[in-house]
């Protein structure tokens, strides 16, 4: 018995990391899910419909956020699994692992009134429209304002205080 508790204790450290990760992430994509839902309220549409649809071809985020986004909140939002770009999407996110998945899809005028977010360094010159960034320990977010105006979209003030803005009226 003794020989078993030895072996597990010294085996542990050797999986430790691969449990803190995926945890890591998990905390991470629900922050991240959090911010999302606070930028669907704060953007201003064109054309508002009563619910907002936020798509990701990430069915692991998709996940994470079913259980940070309240389906009941006001607005009320629905997730979305995408293989491709969708007309009914109010918001994108990109997560990084799908860069190449974006880079086939970004010139598609499906994109025309939506809200695109990412999470990889020069995101916002790709045509998205936020992209998260790492600051420290901390994570933040940039927003490109002219990509805004092209995708015909409006951002509240309260928000754009808490952005590092890039494009048009940088500060």
């Amino acid at each position: 018995m003794r020989r078993w508790v030895w072996f597990f204790i010294l085996i542990w450290p050797l999986f430790w990391p691969t449990f803190c990760g995926a945890n890591e992430d998990r905390r991470e994509y629900k922050i991240k899910a959090g911010y999302i839902y606070n930028f669907l309220k704060y953007t201003r549409f064109p054309n508002p419909s009563a619910s907002l649809v936020l798509c990701s071809p990430d069915g692991e985020f998709i996940d994470i956020a079913t259980s940070v986004i309240n389906p009941d909140a006001s607005p009320p939002v629905q997730l979305k699994v995408i293989e491709d770009l969708s007309l009914d999407c109010s918001a994108i996110f990109i997560p990084q692992s799908y860069v190449q998945w974006w880079q086939t899809r970004r010139h598609s005028e499906v994109l025309y009134h939506t809200l695109v977010i990412g999470e990889q360094q020069g995101f916002t010159e790709q045509q998205a429209q936020i992209n998260f960034i790492q600051v420290g320990s901390k994570i933040r977010f940039e927003i490109n304002i002219d990509n805004m105006r092209l995708a015909d979209l409006s951002m509240s003030v309260n928000v754009l205080r808490l952005a590092k803005v890039v494009g048009g009226d940088e500060q």
